[in-house]
C-alpha cells in the first residue's frame, strides 16, 4: 500500500455533515429574497461552492444577503455533525505520522463569520 505524508480534508461534506444546514438555510433565503419556494434538490449545486457564487447563480448576491445566510445557517447548527468515524480516522491517521490539513470551499470572511455566529449560540 502506498504511503502518504500529507492528507488534506475539506471541511462540509467531508468532516462535518452540514447539507442539511446548507440546503435549509439557503430554502429560506431564497424564499425572504424571492417569495419563492424552491425545492431543496434544485438547491443540491450549492454543496461544495462559496456561498457567493451559489447567490450569484441564484441571481440573488449581495454581502447583506451572505451575511444573512450564516446567520440564518447557524440557527441550524444542531444538525451538523462530525461523520461518524471520523475522529478515529484522523487520529489513526495522525499516528502513522501523516501531516493533516484542512480546506474549505467557504470564503475565509464568510467561514469566520459564521463559526463566530455558532461560538455565540
Amino acid at each position: 500500500m502506498k504511503h502518504f505524508d500529507h492528507i488534506v480534508f475539506d471541511v462540509d461534506g467531508t468532516l462535518a455533515d452540514t447539507e442539511e444546514s446548507v440546503l435549509s438555510s439557503l430554502v429560506q433565503i431564497v424564499q425572504e429574497e424571492t417569495s419563492k419556494t424552491l425545492p431543496r434538490h434544485e438547491l443540491d449545486f450549492a454543496l461544495g461552492i462559496p456561498g457567493k457564487d451559489a447567490l450569484e447563480k441564484l441571481g440573488i448576491y449581495s454581502q447583506a444577503t451572505l451575511d444573512r445566510w450564516c446567520q440564518v445557517a447557524a440557527s441550524f447548527k444542531s444538525t451538523i455533525s462530525v461523520f461518524p468515524g471520523l475522529l478515529e480516522v484522523i487520529a489513526t491517521l495522525a499516528d502513522s505520522g501523516c501531516k493533516l490539513g484542512i480546506v474549505s470551499s467557504r470564503a475565509r470572511d464568510e467561514y469566520a463569520k459564521e463559526m463566530a455566529l455558532l461560538d455565540r449560540n
